[in-house]
């Protein structure tokens, strides 16, 4: 349910829900992938541009239903339904706009830009198009921070 202080937060996963198939089965099973997958996005020209964590902790997510980012220890919980590279994007883009603005939870312009752009960066012009194109149509806004 979306609230005031994350006013995106339903518009965004409903543009995820068409832009990428949650049906599918997880790309990234074990954990390790998803370790190495995480470390694919530290060592992206967007994390480093803007200056991203190097140290972001993965916990298994185990009796979760949802994957998050938890600000206080800089970590992701990745339950098993949700390994898939991008749900790692999404919520390392979180981390990386906590970075950036000191606020982690919230689905905000800042956390979209980012997310765009480390979707663009990892998974290609196809997948930015279609996700910035149901972002568009959600009404779901971003701010281009260059």
């Amino acid at each position: 349910m979306s609230s005031v202080s994350d006013y995106q937060r339903s518009k965004v996963y409903a543009a995820e829900d068409v832009a990428f198939d949650k049906r599918k089965p997880p790309a990234i099973p074990a954990l390790h992938e998803v370790r190495a997958y995480m470390d694919m996005v530290i060592a992206s020209q967007h994390w480093t541009k803007h200056k991203g964590w190097q140290r972001v902790r993965l916990e298994d997510g185990r009796g979760r239903r949802s994957a998050c980012y938890r600000s206080r220890n800089r970590s992701i919980a990745m339950p098993t339904w949700a390994r898939s590279e991008w749900i790692v994007i999404h919520e390392m883009a979180h981390c990386l706009t906590h970075r950036t603005t000191g606020a982690a939870s919230s689905h905000g312009s800042h956390f979209t830009w980012h997310y765009l752009m480390l979707v663009l960066e990892l998974l290609g012009q196809e997948a930015h198009d279609a996700l910035a194109e149901q972002f568009i149509g959600k009404g779901v806004k971003w701010y281009n921070l260059g």
